[in-house]
């Protein structure tokens, strides 16, 4: 997990960066839009490569899209609404969801690293 730093009120996005991944790439759990999302940043025009390279490794319920100049392996996971005003003992199932659905993209990621 990226250490804390100062953040805008209402940030509800947290960033992992973990050593295992390729350059250019971190997981956000977006908590309250209930998405896990390893970006490959800048990687836009690299679309078609990287859809090919991952597509047939990814979990169930994970799809490769582009997003923004970046492109995104995306997950659904429960929604945490209200993160900043609620203890996180209320959505530690929701919390543990989106840390397992993170593990499963970072195995997905891993196994087609070792394709190429």
């Amino acid at each position: 997990m990226v250490a804390p730093k100062p953040r805008p009120g209402g940030s509800t996005w947290i960033a992992f960066q973990p050593d295992c991944l390729p350059v250019h790439a971190d997981i956000a759990h977006q908590m309250t839009a209930g998405f896990v999302k390893l970006f490959f940043r800048g990687a836009a025009d690299q679309f078609d490569e990287l859809r090919k390279k991952y597509s047939a490794h990814l979990p169930d319920g994970a799809e490769i899209k582009l997003a923004g100049k970046s492109v995104a392996i995306i997950r659904h996971v429960p929604k945490i609404s209200d993160p900043q005003n609620k203890s996180f003992d209320k959505y530690a199932m929701e919390a543990e969801a989106a840390l397992a659905a993170i593990q499963e993209i970072i195995l997905a990621v891993k196994k087609a690293e070792q394709f190429t």
